[in-house]
Protein backbone atom coordinates (compact mmCIF):
# COMPACT_ATOMS: atom_id res chain seq x y z
CA UNK A 1 0.00 0.00 0.00
CA UNK A 2 1.69 3.23 -1.08
CA UNK A 3 1.63 6.82 1.49
CA UNK A 4 -1.12 8.17 -0.54
CA UNK A 5 -3.48 5.55 -0.04
CA UNK A 6 -2.51 5.70 3.36
CA UNK A 7 -3.68 9.65 3.24
CA UNK A 8 -6.62 9.10 1.56
CA UNK A 9 -7.70 6.28 4.31
CA UNK A 10 -6.80 8.57 7.41
CA UNK A 11 -8.42 11.78 5.61
CA UNK A 12 -12.03 9.33 4.95
CA UNK A 13 -11.59 8.02 8.65
CA UNK A 14 -11.17 11.85 10.00
CA UNK A 15 -14.49 12.95 8.01
CA UNK A 16 -16.11 9.50 9.13
CA UNK A 17 -15.96 10.10 12.98
CA UNK A 18 -16.82 14.28 12.56
CA UNK A 19 -19.67 13.33 10.51
CA UNK A 20 -20.94 9.97 11.94
CA UNK A 21 -19.55 9.70 15.41
CA UNK A 22 -18.33 6.57 17.67
CA UNK A 23 -21.51 5.00 18.38
CA UNK A 24 -22.55 5.23 14.93
CA UNK A 25 -19.57 3.74 13.65
CA UNK A 26 -19.47 0.70 16.20
CA UNK A 27 -23.22 0.08 15.29
CA UNK A 28 -21.89 -0.16 11.49
CA UNK A 29 -19.35 -1.98 12.16
CA UNK A 30 -21.04 -4.59 14.34
CA UNK A 31 -23.58 -5.26 11.70
CA UNK A 32 -20.91 -5.08 8.88
CA UNK A 33 -19.36 -8.19 11.25
CA UNK A 34 -22.25 -9.62 11.41
CA UNK A 35 -23.40 -10.03 7.61
CA UNK A 36 -19.58 -11.32 6.72
CA UNK A 37 -20.32 -13.85 9.61
CA UNK A 38 -23.66 -14.82 7.58
CA UNK A 39 -21.86 -14.63 4.60
CA UNK A 40 -19.27 -16.76 5.45
CA UNK A 41 -21.33 -19.83 7.13
CA UNK A 42 -23.12 -19.47 3.75
CA UNK A 43 -19.97 -20.38 1.60
CA UNK A 44 -19.05 -22.76 4.08
CA UNK A 45 -22.77 -24.93 3.32
CA UNK A 46 -22.18 -23.99 -0.54
CA UNK A 47 -18.47 -25.72 0.00
CA UNK A 48 -17.93 -28.83 -2.37
CA UNK A 49 -14.52 -29.94 -0.30
CA UNK A 50 -14.79 -30.54 3.86
CA UNK A 51 -11.24 -28.52 4.19
CA UNK A 52 -13.00 -25.30 2.34
CA UNK A 53 -16.05 -26.15 4.27
CA UNK A 54 -14.04 -25.73 7.47
CA UNK A 55 -12.37 -22.82 6.83
CA UNK A 56 -15.39 -20.85 6.38
CA UNK A 57 -17.07 -21.91 8.82
CA UNK A 58 -14.17 -20.88 11.29
CA UNK A 59 -14.39 -17.78 9.70
CA UNK A 60 -18.03 -17.15 9.98
CA UNK A 61 -17.12 -17.75 13.90
CA UNK A 62 -14.57 -14.92 13.46
CA UNK A 63 -16.81 -12.47 12.11
CA UNK A 64 -19.57 -13.47 14.77
CA UNK A 65 -17.30 -12.77 17.57
CA UNK A 66 -16.16 -9.50 16.03
CA UNK A 67 -20.15 -8.47 15.46
CA UNK A 68 -20.68 -9.36 18.95
CA UNK A 69 -17.58 -7.45 20.61
CA UNK A 70 -18.80 -4.35 18.27
CA UNK A 71 -22.13 -4.42 19.78
CA UNK A 72 -21.11 -4.59 23.17
CA UNK A 73 -18.75 -1.42 22.48
CA UNK A 74 -22.03 0.23 22.31
CA UNK A 75 -24.12 -1.97 24.53
CA UNK A 76 -27.08 -2.89 22.48
CA UNK A 77 -28.59 -5.45 23.54
CA UNK A 78 -31.36 -5.27 21.12
CA UNK A 79 -28.22 -5.37 18.06
CA UNK A 80 -27.10 -8.69 19.77
CA UNK A 81 -30.22 -10.45 19.83
CA UNK A 82 -31.33 -9.21 16.12
CA UNK A 83 -28.55 -10.63 14.28
CA UNK A 84 -27.63 -13.33 16.97
CA UNK A 85 -31.03 -15.00 15.71
CA UNK A 86 -30.18 -15.04 12.14
CA UNK A 87 -26.36 -15.60 12.69
CA UNK A 88 -27.17 -18.67 14.98
CA UNK A 89 -29.48 -19.70 11.89
CA UNK A 90 -26.99 -19.92 9.33
CA UNK A 91 -24.23 -21.22 11.97
CA UNK A 92 -26.45 -24.00 12.50
CA UNK A 93 -27.48 -25.00 8.95
CA UNK A 94 -23.32 -25.04 8.45
CA UNK A 95 -22.45 -27.32 11.32
CA UNK A 96 -25.30 -29.44 9.90
CA UNK A 97 -23.37 -29.31 6.59
CA UNK A 98 -20.17 -29.95 8.13
CA UNK A 99 -21.59 -32.90 9.81
CA UNK A 100 -23.65 -34.82 7.68
CA UNK A 101 -21.17 -35.27 4.99
CA UNK A 102 -21.64 -38.09 3.79
CA UNK A 103 -18.48 -40.19 4.09
CA UNK A 104 -16.30 -40.58 0.91
CA UNK A 105 -16.15 -44.00 -0.16
CA UNK A 106 -12.24 -46.09 -1.25
CA UNK A 107 -13.84 -45.90 -4.50
CA UNK A 108 -14.21 -42.13 -4.75
CA UNK A 109 -11.04 -41.39 -3.42
CA UNK A 110 -9.21 -43.73 -5.68
CA UNK A 111 -10.82 -41.87 -8.53
CA UNK A 112 -9.89 -38.89 -7.13
CA UNK A 113 -6.08 -39.83 -7.32
CA UNK A 114 -6.64 -40.95 -10.82
CA UNK A 115 -8.27 -38.05 -12.22
CA UNK A 116 -5.51 -35.92 -10.35
CA UNK A 117 -2.76 -38.01 -12.12
CA UNK A 118 -4.52 -37.40 -15.27
CA UNK A 119 -4.89 -33.80 -14.85
CA UNK A 120 -0.76 -33.32 -12.97
CA UNK A 121 1.08 -36.15 -14.87
CA UNK A 122 4.32 -37.39 -13.52
CA UNK A 123 7.21 -36.23 -14.97
CA UNK A 124 9.12 -38.25 -16.78
CA UNK A 125 12.48 -39.14 -15.31
CA UNK A 126 15.14 -38.21 -18.20
CA UNK A 127 18.40 -40.41 -18.42
CA UNK A 128 21.44 -38.12 -18.04
CA UNK A 129 22.86 -37.93 -22.03
CA UNK A 130 26.76 -39.64 -21.89
CA UNK A 131 29.57 -37.62 -22.47
CA UNK A 132 30.68 -38.20 -25.98
CA UNK A 133 34.06 -37.27 -24.93
CA UNK A 134 34.57 -39.82 -22.28
CA UNK A 135 36.11 -43.22 -22.83
CA UNK A 136 35.13 -46.73 -21.94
Amino acid sequence: MKMEEVENLVENSIKEIQDKGYTQIQYESALKWAARAVAAYRLSVSAELSGIALGFYEMGNSFFDEALEHAGIIESGKLVDAFSQLISEEKAKAYDALVNEPEITEEEIQQEEQAAEVEAPAEETKQPEEDSNEKS
